[in-house]
C-alpha cells in the first residue's frame, strides 16, 4: 500500500532491522567498511541475538553442495531449526 493507492495511509520509516541478527548485521557493516562502501541508508540497527555467520570455501561446486546439504540436514534434524529460518548466500559469477 502506498500514498497513491490510499491517500489516508500513514508512512513510517523503520530504522531497526527485524530480520537479521546482530551478528549478521555486524558482518555486513564490516564488509561495507572493508569495501569502502558509503551507503548510510544501508546501515541499520538490529537487536536480535544469533549465532555467528559461517564462511565456507569450496574447491568446486560438488564440494560446495555437499557442505551445504550436510549443514542444512544438521540444522533441521539435529538442532531443530525451522527450514524457513535458514538462509544460504552464495556469490554468482554470472552477469545480471
Amino acid at each position: 500500500m502506498d500514498k497513491l493507492s490510499n491517500p489516508d495511509a500513514e508512512l513510517y520509516d523503520l530504522e531497526k532491522n527485524y530480520r537479521s541478527t546482530i551478528n549478521i548485521q555486524n558482518l555486513a557493516n564490516k564488509y561495507r567498511e572493508m569495501c569502502d562502501i558509503k551507503d548510510d541508508e544501508a546501515i541499520s540497527k538490529s537487536f536480535i541475538p544469533g549465532q555467528d555467520p559461517e564462511l565456507s570455501i569450496s574447491e568446486n561446486l560438488e564440494d560446495a553442495l555437499d557442505k551445504i546439504l550436510t549443514k542444512i540436514e544438521c540444522y533441521i534434524n539435529v538442532l531443530n531449526f525451522n527450514p524457513e529460518d535458514i538462509c544460504i548466500v552464495v556469490p554468482s559469477n554470472e552477469e545480471p
